[in-house]
């Protein structure tokens, strides 16, 4: 049965990761080794049943900071204590605190775009050649600056490249084309497409323009995300630091926008490269796009944004380990518990509600069952069990967790991420994201093996998943990881209203 199949890969690697099991043989806990009978039953009943409780229309899509979203924290604590985790959040209890700042576009659509000094300032109009999202760096803000294209913005000594070499953005707008050179392997691309904006800030900009590519496009069509934009209208968060400010790490970047092939094109007009040959270089392997200083142009970003002041919490329970000398190292077992809440919808009558049944409702419920399997027969080292906020905002409540764990830092030695187990079709393969350059790979194959499992490639490295789900934020703090999912038609992996 698929459900059972996942838990036992679920528990397996948290086991591999954690110290050897305790079963005769090694082979894993008896909770994990039960091939049927009441277990088997007792396990899909109780996947099934937290699924149902998580995703119902009563919990409205779990937004982070909703009625839902808390309603949902309180449900998993209470599993949590059921199956007999120690609390691990804040003050002796199962949630770490996650203060939050909300910001939204404001009632007349956000913000707007003007560039001068093009042949055709009036190219430019917002929700068709340029989109400008909410700033959380203020609830009003204006930047007028000069623009300068400095290319993918890809500086790696490894790689003998810097896309800033000879040009000066301290202060300036930069206009960048989005993500990373082709020949990158796929977790260096997602990373290095994902950290664009720190590499600008520390150089001094203030703004960014993120252009277009015919890759982009391949993926994700300028149209589509500008319907999506339209349509959603939906709130991103940030973390708060003590002071009250919003953490980020690309601080000076106080305002951005994005812009289109018809957009990119008037902005680059009579200029020393044109968009058209910019575009070509940038579909090519090597990405080698020479950056320069706009001539004559100036744009100007005015955002004006909603701002709101919200709590949410990380759910975290521990098993502890067994091992005198290693049960004060922590193997983290990660799954959002957050989902997009209420919404426009496309389809006709629609409720609006996403519930968020596959994402990620079901990473919790296998969350909660390796919780159980690994409680009754622990590990060597201590597991800790997250179910995370604000994901869906952008990694907010992992981010948060790995900069200030409730435990010290260097204890946190792994993580094993779950992210939308697709339970729909046959489960035959495990796509384990990052592990193959983590030192927990021989980890995650032997757990796959023992299962009789193959370990597939990232089906879709254009999508960037790397980057996308919460493992990322362990990597960027120096933590062994990986992210667990079930390959699946590409579909599958998209987001849909149900999932």
């Amino acid at each position: 049965m698929a459900l059972k199949t996942g838990l036992a890969s679920a528990a397996l690697m948290a086991l591999a990761a954690a110290g050897c099991a305790s079963a005769p043989g090694g082979a894993g806990p008896a909770g994990v080794e039960a091939a049927g009978g009441e277990t088997a039953r007792g396990a899909r009943q109780r996947l099934r049943a937290d699924v149902a409780w998580l995703a119902d229309d009563a919990r409205e899509g779990r937004e982070a900071g909703t009625p839902g979203f808390d309603a949902a924290a309180e449900y998993v604590a209470g599993r949590m204590a059921e199956i007999g985790l120690s609390p691990g959040g804040d003050n002796g209890t199962y949630m770490q605190d996650v203060p939050l700042l909300a910001y939204s576009q404001d009632s007349n659509g956000g913000g707007t775009l003007e560039v001068r000094g093009v042949p055709e300032p009036g190219a430019f109009t917002r929700g068709e050649s340029y989109m400008v999202g909410a700033s959380s760096f203020g609830e009003n803000v204006v930047v007028d600056e000069e623009v300068v294209f400095a290319g993918f913005g890809f500086v790696s000594p490894a790689h003998g490249r810097d896309d800033y070499a000879g040009l000066d953005v301290d202060g300036k707008i930069v206009a960048l084309l989005p993500g990373a050179p082709k020949f990158l392997n796929s977790e260096e691309r997602a990373h290095y497409g994902n950290t664009q904006r720190d590499r600008a800030s520390e150089r001094g900009a203030v703004g960014i323009i993120t252009l277009t590519t015919p890759d982009r496009e391949r993926v994700r069509s300028w149209e589509s995300r500008v319907e999506q934009a339209a349509a959603s209208r939906s709130v991103s968060m940030r973390w708060l630091e003590d002071g009250g400010q919003a953490f980020t790490t690309y601080g000076n970047i106080q305002a951005a926008a994005s812009m289109g092939d018809e957009g990119a094109a008037a902005l680059f007009a009579g200029q020393e490269m044109e968009w058209a040959e910019i575009s070509a270089l940038a579909d090519s392997e090597q990405g080698d796009v020479p950056g320069f200083a706009l001539d004559g142009v100036t744009a100007r970003i005015a955002i004006e944004s909603r701002h709101q002041r919200i709590d949410s919490h990380n759910v975290i329970g521990v098993v502890e380990g067994r091992d005198p000398e290693l049960k004060g190292e922590y193997v983290v077992l990660t799954a959002h518990l957050d989902h997009v809440g209420v919404r426009q919808s496309v389809l006709e009558d629609d409720d609006q509600i996403f519930n968020g049944a596959m994402d990620n409702a079901s990473g919790i419920a296998s969350m909660l069952e390796a919780a159980r399997v690994l409680a009754a027969d622990p590990p060597r080292r201590s597991v800790m069990f997250i179910a995370l906020t604000a994901e869906e905002k952008g990694l907010i409540g992992s981010d948060y967790f790995a900069r200030d764990p409730t435990v010290a830092k260097e204890a946190v030695v792994a993580n094993i991420n779950l992210d939308m187990p697709i339970v729909t079709y046959e489960f035959t393969d495990l796509i384990a994201f990052g592990a193959e350059r983590s030192t927990m790979f021989s980890a995650v194959e032997a757990a796959a093996n023992a299962r009789g499992l193959a370990l597939s490639p990232d089906p879709q490295p254009e999508q960037n998943f790397f980057t996308r789900s919460d493992h990322y934020s362990f990597v960027k703090q120096g933590c062994r990881r990986s992210s667990c999912g079930r390959d699946s038609p590409m579909a599958a992996r998209r987001r849909t209203r149900s999932g």
